[in-house]
């Protein structure tokens, strides 16, 4: 916890601005789509799109427009935890000039939005009257995520006026565990894991952008048809942009933090090797259990446990179909991989000698949330919060899950193959097209967190590390970070 309470109000603002980064801001009716399918949707009263958003052009707009904000909102997370001169100045530069650009640009993408019914005989000033009559009611009509963006921005400035009149200090300080604990220097860390997250979040907002250039000639490109259907059963679209986006935030790791050696490790290979046979074990059971007994009623009990690659069904791997070639879902071992060399290869050897093991678990994990490094391991198709900001502190809670259990046996192993074993385990049934048990038994996902937290609680048990809780600072011999 910070220091003092009122530190909070820096973290919540934050997580508002979030929040309405990435809820729509588009009027209801309004959604993505290409000219041709806005058209059929309008013919059968199906969407109202005075919001022009049929062009390639439309749709980069509204892309960069959200980009912005989520920058804000990064920008604002490390503003508030680094030591910086002049914090009001960076603020307003970094977080509330994209902010209000962002929200100046829309309300105008608002005024300037297409008028039904309008006559090109009409002269240019009744067609400004008519833009200054809807204004009003499409200003009140817009997407949540609009009005939850001005609350956050509101937040934040209410907690720089805090600041300025020093009822809160800047940057947010935790408390210490013990006062004779000293926490290490940072050395830039902040920074480098700020141009960490910014690296990971411009890779994702490019690829939106190719994707989005890409949609309206979906119908007519043979090379988008390829990359829709290649491979088989397996789109490219599903796993390329992750594996992009996790050899981004690779790369950069390996450049912005050095590796050096920890000790007190497994370092004999047929522990780690039993270990790494346990993680996936574990994983498999996690995801078919549930859905083998929640498939019982409607099957025979030998039909979940068939595996049947011969015939033209999918291939039914303990209860779970998954589609053919299924060696292609595979590749979601490569994308745990670079995931897990990032978040506990890099970030939590470093976040533990300055903070400690608990600390640098719980900021691994909040990290994992900002980065766009989640495949496989969120929230399957379907699972959606009723109001907003659900989604996100729903994903946030996953994160906490995983990182708790995954950073324990990353501190007693110091390797990040029995991590990767688990990760790609989970993601490699997440990502199969063999969805619909999410659909027909909506607790399917919570009976899986409920036995991930189990399965944490008795590795916490049978494995348990020689010194995890006090940062490395407090011992003379602890490497310095570089």
């Amino acid at each position: 916890m910070p220091e003092s309470g009122p530190q909070l109000l820096f973290l919540v603002a934050s997580f508002i601005l979030f929040v309405g980064a990435t809820t729509s801001w588009l009027p209801p009716g309004h959604i993505l789509l290409p000219q041709q399918f806005q058209a059929a949707a309008a013919k059968f009263g199906m969407s109202n799109p005075w919001f022009d958003l049929s062009t390639v052009g439309a749709n980069l707009r509204y892309i960069a427009t959200l980009t912005l904000v989520r920058w804000a909102f990064v920008a604002s997370v490390a503003l508030w935890c680094l030591p910086v001169r002049d914090a009001v100045r960076k603020f307003a530069v970094w977080v509330f000039l994209p902010a209000g650009v962002t929200v100046t640009w829309f309300l105008f993408l608002v005024f300037t939005g297409p008028i039904p019914h309008h006559s090109l005989l009409e002269p240019e000033s009744q067609e400004a009257l008519d833009h200054l009559r809807a204004f009003p009611d499409r200003f009140q009509s817009l997407g949540i995520g609009f009005y939850i963006t001005l609350v956050g921005i509101a937040a934040l400035t209410l907690c720089l006026l805090g600041f300025r009149r020093g009822t809160i200090s800047l940057p947010m300080r935790f408390r210490a565990e013990e006062a004779s604990v000293a926490v290490a220097r940072t050395d830039g860390l902040g920074k480098r894991v700020f141009s960490l997250v910014a690296a990971g979040t411009l890779a994702t907002t490019l690829l939106s952008v190719l994707e989005s250039l890409a949609a309206p000639q979906q119908l007519s490109n043979p090379a988008i048809r390829l990359i829709e259907t290649w491979p088989q059963n397996f789109s490219l679209l599903v796993w390329g942009p992750s594996l992009v986006t996790a050899i981004v935030c690779a790369a950069c790791a390996a450049l912005l933090f050095k590796w050096a050696p920890e000790q007190g490790g497994t370092s004999a290979n047929s522990s780690l090797a039993l270990l790494t046979l346990g993680a996936t074990i574990g994983a498999v059971l996690v995801i078919c259990i549930p859905r083998i007994i929640l498939t019982l009623p409607d099957a025979s009990p030998f039909i979940p446990l068939a595996f049947n690659y011969g015939s033209n069904l999918p291939v039914a791997i303990l209860g779970v179909e998954v589609p053919k070639p299924f060696l292609w879902l595979l590749v979601a071992y490569p994308i745990a991989l670079l995931q897990e060399f990032v978040l506990r290869g890099r970030l939590q050897p470093i976040l533990k000698r300055h903070f400690g093991l608990k600390r640098a678990i719980l900021l691994v994990a909040l990290l994992w949330w900002m980065l766009p490094l989640g495949f496989g391991v969120g929230p399957v198709v379907g699972l959606r919060g009723a109001w907003p900001g659900a989604q996100p502190l729903l994903v946030l809670c996953i994160c906490i899950i995983f990182s708790v259990m995954l950073g324990w046996l990353y501190e007693r192993t110091h390797s990040i193959i029995p991590g990767t074993a688990f990760c790609g385990a989970i993601a490699f049934f997440h990502e199969s097209r063999d969805v619909s048990p999410y659909f027909q038994h909506p607790s399917l996902f919570w009976i899986e967190l409920a036995l991930i937290l189990l399965l944490g609680w008795l590795m916490f048990w049978l494995i348990r590390p020689a010194r995890v809780f006090l940062p490395a600072a407090s011992h003379p011999s602890a490497p310095a970070d570089n």
